[in-house]
């Protein structure tokens, strides 16, 4: 901001008058006027406090006529600099504040004629600190630095020291690196700065802080069960570094440890049979307890653990799972539901499927009893809470496939059944009367015959028929009949069925449908058919095959055969891959006629850009010698030499021994037998147990089912 002042002085003319015979005088010259001095400040730039700063002026007087010149700063009204030439030089000192200052010059001539110029600039805060860190533990190279903004450091010295009890243990000018001992107890320490400028201190800051001694804790992660791996770990807070020298025992030696890491064990808890410890009738372990310890050595100091292996029937029984379908389940206990073969027979598994037909509020159902040798269809429609006017809707169902309900984009859902004689039932329902009546049917007897098989699989419109029939009777009743295939695609359009395509497969090497399903198999935009299905010669060669359809049903692809067949997502998209483990033939077991296959590798199956097969291969096994194999037996288990691996548990008031599943000496005991398959079914990283298709047994925690695999390993080297 400039201002400027100007004083004048206006010359007074005085013309005489007097009489003209007078003689003229000659008047004398006007004297020039004065002109005041002239000012200006050369601009301020950016300015940082402990700068040295040379500020200048000007100050001009076109008379030449200048007698003093005055050139100042003040901050806040406080003069503090005051220079009687055109420039000065100042060193702003350090303030954590902003502040505004104040230049003002002022020339004034020999007749007291001046001019005055101003201007006003901001120095912003400064900050000299120790930059923000997280807390410190025990074994961590910490880094302490200073942080410095909006100030000139050509003078600046600073000075970083870390103090314990009041001593210097280390010091830098900027940047303080130290590593920190092992802690046992809360241990205080205090960081000192020191800032000087030009050999002058201006800053001295001291701040403490303190690091939490280290801490042992224990995990026990598959719970502590007999006849079951226990794994416990040992885990060190509070401190940086986990792979410095430790070691894990157990107090009791008679188990065989397999340390995983220095603070990580695993051991399965059994106990050689002794007549001390057991039941001779009874396997290793059964009801077995026993208090033991962990010592986990660290730092020179022993941590101890004490818990207690429990009876195996202590031990979690893990959950089943099952993959969601299309229908609608509820529970069947209805007692308020007075007249109701299904709802109110408690001695059959029955499936009860709901929707609100009548658009009342409350669900209607309908089912199929298979208590008698007469499958029958009934349905329930809703005639307020509580109350349900039942229907018999058709007493000639195909037992395998006795109904379906099938929805049509959304809107009111429809009925598919099969008859006896295998043709599909369409049954819908009439708002008009409030009943379910037969609307069409659809035969499946072809040129072929009558079918063995038969698969049904929704789709969006409609649904997917899948039909089989063996080349002969005889092949078939052994299981080693090639079959031809029939797969149909039918819509619900306009209150009818429609048979869109179809198409024939022949001399396919077929046990049972495991998926009829369309699917984007290559992500290209157009869905292929999935035909997925199962190929079991007398249970000798359990396996799956995969043949993929082109969406017009104009041509097939056979994938062959693999041991299993699954979705996996390989690469973090939004699909599911298609997955095979292939498999060979490895040699057969005596005394039964089970054979043993090994896995040779996973691979993605797929199809290229031209349509055509492609198989990537995965993973190689047989690189790592990675296989299992299982089968089932109802003899005996030898106590003292296969181990168990509990899942249910096993005994119950029967006199009868409990079915068992072995996997090579690792015994699964189940309360029922089932074919059982080792699969990361829900991709959470943990093999679980696969029933079948859409049933596992979920692994609930991680325990270590591969170690089952590396056992196996162990015992064919």
């Amino acid at each position: 901001m400039v201002r400027k002042g100007l004083l004048l002085t206006l010359p007074i003319l005085l013309i005489g008058c007097g009489d003209s015979d007078k003689k003229t005088e000659t008047p004398k010259p006007i004297e020039p006027v004065n002109q005041a001095p002239t000012t200006n400040i050369t601009p301020v730039g950016d300015v940082v406090n402990l700068q040295t700063v040379e500020f200048t002026a000007a100050a001009n007087d076109a008379d030449n006529n200048l007698a003093s010149t005055k050139f100042s700063l003040s901050r806040n009204g406080e003069v503090l600099v005051t220079s009687d030439t055109t420039n000065f030089t100042y060193q702003f000192p350090y303030s954590e504040m902003e502040i505004a200052y104040q230049l003002s010059i002022t020339a004034t001539d020999s007749d007291g004629l001046s001019d005055n110029s101003v201007q006003e600039f901001t120095v912003p805060a400064s900050n000299i600190s120790i930059k923000a860190y997280e807390p410190v533990v025990s074994l961590q190279e910490a880094n302490f630095e200073i942080e410095l903004s909006n100030i000139d450091t050509s003078q600046l010295e600073t000075s970083l020291t870390l103090q314990y009890l009041n001593d210097n243990i280390a010091s830098h000018n900027s940047n303080l690196v130290y590593k920190f001992p092992i802690h046992t107890e809360k241990t205080p320490y205090k960081l000192k700065l020191e800032v000087y400028n030009a050999g002058k201190k201006i800053i001295e800051n001291i701040s403490s802080f303190e690091i939490d001694p280290i801490s042992v804790s224990f995990e026990l992660p598959f719970n502590s069960i007999s006849m079951r791996y226990i794994d416990v770990i040992a885990k060190v807070e509070n401190i940086a570094e986990n792979n410095l020298s430790s070691n894990l025992i157990l107090s009791n030696p008679e188990y065989q440890i397999e340390t995983l890491a220095s603070n990580h064990i695993r051991f399965f808890a059994h106990k050689k049979y002794t007549t001390d410890n057991g039941k001779e009738e009874k396997p290793q372990g059964d009801g077995y307890s026993e208090e033991i310890s962990a010592i986990f050595t660290f730092n020179n100091e022993e941590y101890t653990f004490d818990f207690s292996i429990l009876p195996f029937q202590n031990a979690p029984i893990w959950p089943l799972r099952q993959s969601a379908t299309n229908l609608q389940h509820i529970n069947t206990n209805k007692p308020s539901i007075d007249v109701d073969k299904c709802l109110n027979d408690d001695e059959h598994n029955i499936e009860l499927f709901k929707h609100d037909f009548n658009n009342d509020g409350i669900d209607d159902f309908y089912c199929v009893d298979e208590s008698g040798s007469d499958y029958v269809l009934y349905f329930y429609l809703s005639q307020g809470t509580d109350s349900y006017l039942e229907q018999i809707v058709s007493t000639d169902l195909y037992q395998n496939y006795a109904n379906y309900l099938l929805a049509n984009n959304n809107d009111k859902p429809y009925f598919l059944a099969v008859d006896s004689q295998r043709n599909i039932m369409l049954f819908e329902y009439n708002a008009s009367n409030q009943n379910v009546e037969l609307k069409n049917t659809f035969p499946t007897e072809s040129e072929l015959g009558y079918s063995k098989g038969f698969y049904v699989s929704a789709t969006n419109s409609g649904f997917l028929l899948g039909l089989t029939y063996p080349e002969n009777d005889y092949d078939d009743l052994y299981g080693y009949a090639d079959y031809t295939i029939s797969i149909s695609d039918f819509t619900y359009f306009e209150n009818d069925l429609i048979e869109n395509k179809n198409i024939i497969l022949e001399k396919v090497d077929f046990s049972n449908f495991i998926e009829l399903i369309y699917d984007d198999v290559n992500e290209d935009g157009i869905s292929e058919l999935v035909f997925h299905f199962s190929d079991i010669e007398l249970d000798v060669k359990p396996s799956e095959r995969l043949i993929l359809i082109n969406n017009d049903f104009s041509k097939s692809i056979d994938f062959g055969e693999f041991h299993t067949i699954s979705r996996q997502n390989i690469d973090e998209d939004p699909y599911q891959e298609i997955i095979a483990e292939g498999f060979v033939i490895v040699g057969s077991k005596p005394l039964d006629s089970y054979k043993y296959w090994k896995l040779t590798g996973k691979s993605h199956l797929t199809l290229n850009e031209l349509g055509e097969k492609q198989v990537n291969k995965l993973d190689d096994f047989l690189n790592d010698d990675l296989f299992f194999y299982f089968y089932s037996i109802d003899y005996p288990i030898d106590p003292n030499s296969d181990l168990a691996l509990l899942i249910y548990q096993p005994y119950s008031n029967e006199t009868n021994s409990p079915p068992y599943t072995t996997l090579n000496k690792h015994v699964l005991i189940r309360n029922v037998q089932l074919p059982t398959n080792l699969k990361d079914r829900d991709a959470d990283g943990d093999l679980d147990l696969v029933i079948d298709n859409s049933t596992w047994i979920e692994n609930p925690n991680g325990y270590p089912i591969q170690a089952i695999i590396d056992n196996y390993q162990q015992t064919q080297k």
